[in-house]
């Protein structure tokens, strides 16, 4: 067994946490987050988010020129690709349709407020057995509902000669971990260098995201971890407002920092 050798650090109070982390010349991004589970976007209106004491910029999907990603994971439907920031439609609760940077955090989070998103909702589908069907297809470019199928052989044949059977269905709740902290980010770019501080469970699986995003080479991303403050498996991959946090980034041409908060978390 191997000792833990952070914990005196951790209990004086002396662990390094990413709010704890001094970049004075760093502007903060905020996110407008969909009210709606399914629903077509009929309009965003900005205009007194812009004029907002504080705020810098405001962005929607029109100003953001990244391709919309497929899952991490090889084995599922490759074809079903999701935009980094909702475009034409929101598809759950929560999902980012505007970004906010400002000079503080507190200017983009009362800025946000006064964006105004105008939905044209449409029937969620909360039940897998019905989205199986495809008969109300989520989205439309990969054709199906279906991310994923397994083959497990002739289930049938493995209880043929069995005395009793008992057959169960089972249903399992969504895992909704939500650690202490919240996941946060601090990007930085030096020309074609990129510098992100991630509170992730996986540097590398960070840095090779970034490259395939931003179309970079290894050696030009740096993923820093500081201590984090628990994950529980929500800080695994690489998440939309992180790769957002590194555009605006790029973006403004300054550091940018983004901390999650309790509602979005």
């Amino acid at each position: 067994m191997t000792p833990r050798t952070e914990d005196n650090r951790l209990l004086r109070g002396e662990g390094q946490f990413m709010e704890n982390l001094p970049t004075d010349s760093a502007a903060f991004v905020s996110f407008v987050r969909s009210t709606s589970a399914r629903a077509k976007i009929v309009s965003i209106d900005t205009h007194d988010a812009q004029q907002h004491p504080g705020v810098l910029a405001v962005f929607t999907a029109a100003d953001v020129d990244l391709k919309p990603f497929p899952s991490p994971v090889p084995a599922n439907n490759q074809d079903m690709l999701r935009p980094w920031i909702a475009d034409e439609a929101v598809r759950y609760v929560g999902e980012i349709v505007a970004i906010i940077v400002s000079e503080t955090n507190e200017q983009g989070v009362d800025a946000a407020e006064s964006v105004i998103v105008e939905y044209d909702d449409f029937e969620p589908i909360v039940d897998p057995e019905q989205a199986a069907t495809d008969f109300d297809l989520i989205d439309d470019t990969a054709a199906t509902n279906i991310s994923l199928e397994l083959s497990t052989g002739n289930d049938d044949a493995l209880f043929d000669d069995c005395e009793v059977v008992v057959a169960q269905r089972i249903i399992n709740n969504r895992l909704a971990p939500c650690p202490i902290e919240g996941r946060a980010a601090i990007s930085h770019w030096n020309g074609s260098l990129l510098e992100q501080w991630s509170t992730t469970q996986s540097a590398h699986a960070v840095r090779d995201g970034l490259c395939r995003i931003f179309e970079l080479e290894p050696q030009n991303v740096r993923v820093v971890v500081p201590d984090i403050g628990g994950s529980f498996g929500a800080k695994r991959g690489l998440s939309p407002p992180e790769v957002l946090t590194a555009w605006v980034a790029r973006k403004m041409g300054r550091t940018v920092r983004w901390h999650e908060n309790r509602t979005e978390s």
